[in-house]
């Protein structure tokens, strides 16, 4: 893992105080270690929902509808890069029903730009003075703004982050995982990853279940998401996929830099280019098999979160003239079907055209050693992860 997920430095010191994959990666130690994050892919068994845009205009950005809202974030051309109150949602057609009563997340490879949360499970982290909290549908608070940071809700829980250390909520705000870890993924089919470090010793990752149960022992220097009934695991460099009963499936000797959740039953692995800062990209079946030759590249400053792995029998990729398309899970060119790219609509400053897009933040993630960065797009509020979890 790489610079790749530098596209989000987050000049967020500011904006949480600490606090944020994709793509694909995994996450070191100790909280001075460089940490690199990594998007979770979308699982088979969970049903993948298409990203929709309202047709709405006069907005700097325009996220996914998501429990029939969406996301926006207000234009001010006197401060185009304040974040208070700037973001508020819009249903399908357009009518703000909740107001901008919230900040912006910093975003943008320099700090430079501003995104948010799309709803999730009924309710959506929002901020506001460096503090973040849940509220629903009708715009009322159900869960204080007192945290550092937190994730959006899945499977019914949501990670949450105080003074550096992570744990997670349940929808009544009562904490179900207690807040001690020094890193915790999201829920996927009943399990997180998890970090813990002893003094003067890197972070060491394993599995957990919703009831705080140790699953997988916190022996790997790197962890995936637990997708399709295997986690990616990383020791002395090497990948692998283990199940949950941490029996290997694929052996721990993949020599990839970074490795992505199975999805539709192929994972993205990743090396980077010949001198160069870029990734070539291909996947491998559940016998880790490399069945897609890797003929796909990710710039390093690319937001490919959600975009990489396969939902419903397709992945958007890109070639290394940059041309970007769909593929099928047998490797061959497709019409993309509508709604893949799960990418908030941003438009630039002079709000005269479509400038970049910004990835869904409500994203699972990968945490994993051999990280320099951290993809913009691999908790939910990237920018703040990089403060949040110490990890740059």
């Amino acid at each position: 893992m790489k610079p790749v997920y530098l596209a989000l430095t987050l000049s967020i010191a500011a904006l949480m105080g600490c606090s944020k994959e994709t793509n694909t990666s995994s996450t070191t130690s100790s909280s001075s270690d460089k940490t690199d994050k990594v998007k979770i892919s979308a699982v088979e068994t969970k049903k993948y929902e298409p990203c929709v845009i309202p047709e709405v205009e006069g907005y700097q950005q325009v996220g996914c509808l998501r429990d029939g809202l969406a996301g926006v974030v207000s234009r001010n051309e006197a401060d185009p890069y304040t974040m208070k109150n700037r973001v508020g949602y819009v249903n399908q057609q357009g009518k703000l029903i909740i107001p901008f009563e919230y900040d912006g997340i910093v975003a943008g490879e320099g700090g430079e730009e501003i995104t948010f949360n799309d709803f999730s499970e009924g309710l959506v982290a929002v901020t506001k003075n460096e503090k973040f909290g849940f509220i629903n549908t009708k715009g009322k608070v159900v869960i204080p703004l007192q945290y550092d940071w937190v994730n959006n809700f899945s499977e019914g829980l949501a990670v949450v982050s105080k003074n550096g250390q992570y744990g997670a909520i349940d929808k009544t705000g009562k904490i179900v995982i207690p807040i001690e870890y020094d890193w915790l993924g999201d829920f996927n089919e009943g399990f997180a990853a998890a970090g813990l470090a002893s003094e003067n010793e890197a972070s060491k990752y394993g599995l957990i279940d919703k009831n705080n149960k140790e699953v997988i022992p916190f022996i790997y220097d790197g962890m995936g998401s637990f997708s399709e009934g295997l986690v990616a695991v990383q020791k002395d460099g090497k990948w692998g996929y283990v199940n949950k009963e941490n029996k290997p499936v694929i052996a721990i000797n993949l020599d990839y830099e970074q490795v992505n959740d199975f999805s539709n039953g192929l994972a993205a692995v990743f090396s980077f280019e010949e001198n160069s800062d870029n990734m070539k990209y291909g996947y491998i079946d559940k016998t880790g098999k490399l069945v897609i030759p890797m003929n796909f590249t990710r710039v390093y400053w690319e937001d490919s979160e959600g975009k990489i792995d396969f939902k419903n029998g397709y992945a958007l990729v890109n070639d290394s003239e940059g041309r970007q398309f769909c593929i099928n899970t047998k490797g061959k060119e497709a019409e993309c079907p509508a709604g893949i790219d799960s990418s908030h609509k941003y438009f630039n400053n002079e709000y005269d055209e479509e400038a970049v897009v910004m990835t869904d933040m409500a994203t699972d993630q990968q945490v994993g050693a051999n990280s320099e960065g951290v993809d913009v797009n691999t908790q939910p509020v990237l920018a703040t992860v990089n403060k949040m979890r110490q990890v740059d």
